[in-house]
């Protein structure tokens, strides 16, 4: 843990070191504004980031804007994801080495996901939830933000099935009902 405030690039290099290690964890950061800021890290992967309130991109965006801060890490295993762009280009932003535009389009191409109609979207919710019930609406959200393609995501939904035979009678009607 750093006591006096230090510059976000040497922030920066301690994420890029823990990144590097694969370690799992929170970095924790309080800015010299006092705001708080947590990074939280599987496998140096960043799968979750949150700073005063905002979550996210949000919250990776406005971490960029800070001048210096100071940070702890804290290793284990913590709850929470979010989605963000892979951990290189969310390093690469921090930095400064992309424009917030770039960061920006991979935000959106995470948020979209597969390019399904609202009304594919609505047929593969109403089908899984004959067998799953109402979380169907959740998974398929989740699925849908994921996957990279609509194979992908038909086979990912249907893993949540616990039966395979009902898996497969999911996965057959899906294809068959949008040819």
């Amino acid at each position: 843990m750093t006591l006096k405030n230090i510059s976000l690039k040497e922030i920066l290099t301690e994420l890029h070191t823990l990144h590097n290690k694969k370690a799992t964890g929170i970095l924790y950061i309080t800015t010299d504004t006092n705001k708080s800021a947590q990074v939280i890290m599987d496998a140096g992967e960043i799968v979750f980031a949150y700073y005063a309130n905002k979550l996210g991109e949000e919250a990776i965006e406005l971490l960029a804007s800070t001048d210096s801060g100071r940070y702890r890490f804290q290793s284990g295993t913590f709850s929470g994801r979010s989605p963000l762009p892979p951990t290189q280009t969310i390093l690469q932003f921090l930095a400064g080495d992309n424009a917030p535009s770039a960061l920006q389009q991979e935000v959106e191409n995470i948020a979209q996901g597969l390019s399904l109609s609202d009304s594919e979207r609505e047929l593969i919710s109403k089908a899984l939830a004959t067998y799953v019930g109402p979380l169907a609406e959740i998974i398929c959200q989740d699925h849908f933000k994921t996957a990279k393609s609509l194979e992908e995501a038909i086979n990912l939904l249907a893993s949540e099935i616990p039966s395979a035979q009902q898996a497969e009678e999911f996965k057959v009607t899906i294809f068959e009902q949008l040819g």
